[in-house]
């Protein structure tokens, strides 16, 4: 499975395909980091967030720290923190639903519900708003409720 619409309900929920899931390996309570990109969501699994620098790491990393921040703060360095949130964690429940941050709908003006695309792209996830082409004048149009 490559790409498939799915209904966003009132609270931002959206259900993660089964066959992504199985492809991920995403199991019920795994953190996926969110990012926006290029007009979508993007979702990464199994990975967790420098908590200085905003860098994404590898989950086993005790101290939630990138090796540059360890470094730094090993030599007394000042450290770069980062001002703007560029990452944000959600977890997926039991039933594979996953709520998109509103800030992110806000951002790509997805509404409060309707149609997302959901394609599987290597090891993420894209997330993006459903749009079709507007019969009378050819436009794209977002699909919403």
């Amino acid at each position: 499975m490559k790409y498939c619409e799915i209904e966003m309900d009132a609270l931002g929920r959206i259900a993660i395909p089964k066959e992504i899931r199985e492809t991920l390996n995403i199991a019920p309570k795994t953190a996926l980091t969110l990012q926006l990109k290029d007009n979508a969501i993007v979702a990464i699994a199994h990975t967790s967030v420098c908590q200085i620098c905003g860098e994404l790491i590898s989950p086993k990393k005790y101290f939630r720290l990138c090796d540059e921040c360890i470094a730094a703060i090993k030599a007394d360095e000042a450290l770069a923190v980062k001002s703007i949130k560029t990452y944000i964690q959600r977890v997926v429940d039991e039933r594979g639903m996953l709520v998109l941050p509103v800030e992110y709908r806000n951002a790509l003006n997805m509404g409060k519900t309707g149609l997302v695309n959901v394609e599987l792209n290597g090891e993420t996830i894209v997330i993006e708003p459903a749009t079709r082409v507007c019969a009378h004048c050819k436009s794209t149009v977002a699909v919403s409720k």
